[in-house]
């Protein structure tokens, strides 16, 4: 019988090993030196000095893989039988000692570079202590809502973008489908062409199973079918096709059956689907371990929380794993129950901080999100943990401490995170961890560094490669701060820009040089001819200070567009422009009307200046201004020029006396040749033609 089995890591630093708990308890080893993998040495209970196998492990290996190999093959004694160790093992090195558990080692005697394990108390692997060995490296999904086709590769933690609407859901749903199918047909062990009604399904993003297909619609055609195919780690591949059935049934083509059925079993589950804290229910009732499993495959964990703490809880090695990891978050943190199977309807779970204790619904936030994911790992092990937007509801603190928790599952236990998010939190802290992949239009493509993620989520424009076109069909990109963009829009057009191909971005912040550079790079990756403006207010710059900006902006090879007034509103206070659209009125006529409006105005003018000012030397981060001479500066600039500080509010006050004058609206918003700008027009001379 094999009974004991001693493991060592091999480091290039020889730097201390230490093995944070037992291996029953944990299975994480830290080590400050490199990992070159493990040794595995077997030794039969009659012979405690010499091994009688000894499996050598590559760097890829993590410590949970290599230690459930060996449980296994405890549990199964025939360690002979293993055909999974590595091809290519490494040599031993020379000062390698190994300690038999049988014969306990003084700490004297352990070297630098060696630990010592304990024997383990069972033969096989505690539930939830140790990672799965197959993981994801490729996932390619075709004809799957609006995702046509894409394929991407993954790492061991990977972080989805995209703008609202992109596909990042689609693409999670899609690869929670595809393994909730399998397990599907793994319970009606239907292995070949099958046929399933949408009831035997496990699991389903939509009531309607054929509106999951291309553009809403499955169809027969095997040729048109949902497709969906997986790149193990172990350089296996499976994959399926979904096509619509009879009678409101589905049929389900699987591509290499003995490799998918890997990826099928319910009671550990190669995937398990988080789609955040939404429905905790204030009371759960004791469920049996099918129902668990089943609402656990639905993507419905979060339902059944309290039920996976209490079986957690049951197994003292994995619990005491689970609250080791929570408590490097929450130190503070301990969780208790109150059920008995005899008498208890429900199974209550309190949270205890100190001496004060909340049902666990009424828990932080923070603390529900590392509870769930953390009892999902250290209950099931799975493969892989796909969380839909882990971070929302979360203080920002509380963000970059779940970050944390993910790239410890990921490095220490060799579980794969795939998640989604909309936080420049999560990003910066998982930004030297994480692949980013940037979704779009339902592709899927790398984000390197230079697209700097964080920017573009600071501004809201995670969706600028959707918006930024292509060659084909978009010649100019227009960046601008204003949310509202009609009024620009009719400057360009009165300007010449061909409307039909220019796309107009609005972005907060975009004025910014560093914000616009962000987003230049990844528009001229997408659209690299497209003429790219920038438009700015003029606001209370001063003519200095508008030049400066420009120079910076023309750096990055785009043209800035300053309005004469004060915002591009002010280009309709226009006389030629309001005559043409009001003939009740002659342009003098007009001018006089406009005058006298400012004239009304002019101490709200005034105070708008120094406001102004204030706002300008604040981001600028200079010195706030003197006020007496910002006062004396406000009466001088806008007494001698009052209509340059003209805007939408003067615009507005026009508006309202002609309706006292005429009885109607004033007409403004329509193109004309009044509104042309000189500078805008000149850059409408500048676009090229659109590339087929």
């Amino acid at each position: 019988m094999y009974s004991d089995v001693v493991l060592s890591e091999r480091t290039k630093s020889g730097g201390t090993l230490r093995l944070a708990s037992d291996v029953t308890r944990s299975a994480v080893l830290r080590d400050r030196g490199h990992h070159l993998g493990f040794v595995i040495r077997f030794f039969h209970s009659d012979a405690p000095y010499q091994p009688v196998r000894v499996i050598r492990t590559a760097s890829g290996v993590r410590w949970g893989e290599a230690i459930r190999i060996a449980s296994e093959l405890l549990s199964t004694g025939s360690p002979f039988e293993d055909s999974r160790q590595p091809a290519l093992p490494l040599e031993e090195p020379s000062n390698a000692h190994f300690v038999a558990p049988t014969t306990p080692a003084a700490p004297s005697e352990i070297k630098s570079g060696e630990t010592l394990i304990e024997p383990m108390a069972t033969a096989s692997p505690p539930t939830g202590s140790l990672s799965p060995v197959n993981h994801l490296t490729s996932v390619t999904i075709r004809r799957f809502k609006r995702i046509t086709d894409a394929s991407f590769d993954l790492a061991n933690l990977n972080v989805l973008v995209g703008g609202n609407n992109s596909g990042k859901s689609s693409i999670i749903q899609a690869l929670h489908f595809g393994v909730a199918l399998l397990q599907s047909l793994a319970l009606s062990n239907q292995w070949k062409a099958s046929t399933l009604n949408p009831n035997q399904l496990i699991y389903s993003p939509s009531e309607d199973i054929y509106a999951l297909g291309s553009g809403g619609r499955l169809l027969q055609d095997p040729s048109k079918a949902m497709s969906l195919d997986f790149v193990l780690s172990s350089g296996d591949s499976c994959g399926l096709d979904v096509s619509k059935g009879k009678n409101r049934n589905i049929s389900v083509m699987i591509r290499n059956p003995h490799v998918a059925q890997q990826l099928s079993s319910l009671q550990s589950p190669f995937s398990i689907f988080s789609p955040g804290l939404a429905g905790i229910a204030k009371q759960e009732n004791y469920v049996s371990d099918g129902v668990l499993l089943r609402t656990l495959a639905r993507g419905d964990a979060n339902l059944i929380l309290r039920n996976i703490l209490r079986r957690l809880s049951t197994n003292e090695p994995s619990w005491s794993a689970f609250m080791t990891d929570l408590a490097d978050i929450f130190p503070n943190i301990d969780i208790t129950f109150s059920y008995l199977s005899s008498t208890s309807e429900y199974i209550d779970v309190a949270v205890r901080s100190g001496e004060y204790s909340v049902p666990l619904e009424l828990a932080g936030t923070g603390v529900l999100q590392a509870l769930q994911i953390l009892s999902y790992i250290h209950h099931f092990s799975p493969s892989i943990v796909v969380l839909d937007e882990p971070d929302s509801h979360l203080h920002p603190n509380n963000q970059r401490l779940l970050c944390g928790l993910l790239r410890r599952v990921s490095e220490e236990r060799g579980t794969q995170i795939l998640l989604t998010t909309h936080s420049r939190h999560v990003v910066d802290a998982l930004a030297n961890a994480a692949s980013f992949l940037w979704v779009r239009n339902g592709t899927v493509e790398v984000a390197s560094s230079d697209d700097e993620i964080g920017i573009l989520l600071d501004i809201g424009a995670l969706d600028v490669k959707e918006r930024a076109g292509l060659p084909s069909t978009t010649t100019a990109v227009v960046l601008t701060e204003d949310e509202l963009t009609r009024s620009l829009e009719l400057v360009l057009q009165s300007s010449g820009f061909d409307m039909q191909t220019t796309a107009v971005l609005p972005y907060y912040g975009v004025t910014g040089i560093n914000q616009l550079r962000a987003l230049v790079n990844v528009i001229r990756k997408t659209n690299p001819h497209a003429k790219i403006v920038l438009h700015r207010d003029r606001d209370f710059l001063f003519d200095d200070e508008v030049e400066a900006w420009k120079k910076d902006v023309r750096q990055l090879g785009v043209e800035p567009y300053v309005t004469a007034g004060r915002d591009i509103e002010a280009s309709f206070i226009n006389s030629s422009h309001l005559s043409a659209l009001n003939p009740e009125l002659s342009a003098e006529l007009f001018d006089q009307l406009i005058a006298g409006v400012i004239e009304q105005q002019k101490d709200e003018l005034i105070k708008d200046f120094v406001n102004g000012r204030v706002e300008v030397a604040r981001r600028m981060r200079h010195a706030p201004p003197n006020s007496g001479v910002l006062a004396v500066d406000a009466m001088k600039n806008v007494g001698a020029d009052p209509a340059r500080y003209a805007g939408k509010q003067i615009l507005r006050a026009v508006r309202a006396e002609f309706r006292l004058m005429h009885g109607r609206n004033l007409k403004t918003d329509t193109r004309s040749e009044s509104l042309s700008e000189p500078f805008l027009a000149g850059v409408a001379g500048k676009i090229p033609k659109p590339r087929v």
